[in-house]
């Protein structure tokens, strides 16, 4: 993935923040609390998102959600995983001009 990285320009897009705000606006009933940052440095996204519970399968669902409003029409990939108390996701999608976007995301909970 990290090849796929270097080869892509994914330097800041505001409207993938927009987008992943809008997202997590609809899913106060799903998670207490979120942030979201970009990196400006290494170029990436970081969103932790804050569980009642960390269920995995919720996750997985609230993850793939989340693909499906902001992922880009040529390619995805990602990286799963999962520790002691915490669950992450790796995410790199783009078009077929390789203009994309790199997100990282970390889901924990309140426990």
């Amino acid at each position: 993935m990290k090849k796929i990285i270097k080869e892509i320009n994914h330097e800041y897009e505001p409207g993938v923040g927009a987008e992943i705000n809008s997202f997590m606006t609809y899913q106060k009933e799903n998670i207490n609390d979120y942030q979201l940052s970009f990196n400006e440095n290494e170029e990436y996204f970081s969103l932790t998102i804050t569980l009642a519970n960390l269920n995995k399968m919720a996750v997985k669902q609230l993850f793939f959600q989340l693909m499906l409003f902001i992922e880009y029409s040529h390619a995805t990939f990602y990286t799963f995983n999962q520790v002691a108390g915490e669950i992450s996701y790796e995410v790199t999608s783009y078009n077929i001009d390789k203009k994309g976007f790199l997100l990282k995301i970390k889901f924990s909970s309140l426990n």
